[in-house]
């Protein structure tokens, strides 16, 4: 079993706080819009309130999930199978409009 990482406190400290003051700045900005239209000078931030308590429920689910073994089912996948090409393949370009079909004009032109 390999050992649980803990979380970044720091950054998810900055996150909330930004988003606090991002949720002042819409009340601030918004209030008289919303009391013209809603009635209330609260409508427009409780409809920005639901939206960030959504935002943070699926970071508490994504914060719950163990990518690493994501990682391990995809590299199980066959992704792209046997016909896959590669950048320096000079037929990778040939799918879209107006790409050139040399591959020697699909290599990087150097500095000068």
């Amino acid at each position: 079993m390999r050992r649980k990482l803990p979380y970044d406190l720091p950054l998810i400290t900055v996150v909330l706080l930004l988003l606090g003051f991002g949720l002042v700045m819409v009340f601030s900005s918004s209030a008289m819009v919303s009391q013209d239209r809603y009635g209330s000078a609260s409508g427009i931030l409780f409809r920005q309130m639901i939206a960030v308590m959504l935002g943070l429920l699926a970071l508490l689910a994504a914060m719950k999930i163990n990518y690493q073994r994501l990682c391990e089912a995809r590299a199980g996948l066959r992704v792209g199978g046997p016909y896959r090409r590669a950048p320096g393949d000079p037929s990778f370009h040939a799918g879209r409009r107006g790409a050139p079909l040399d591959p020697h004009r699909t290599r990087a032109v150097p500095a000068l």
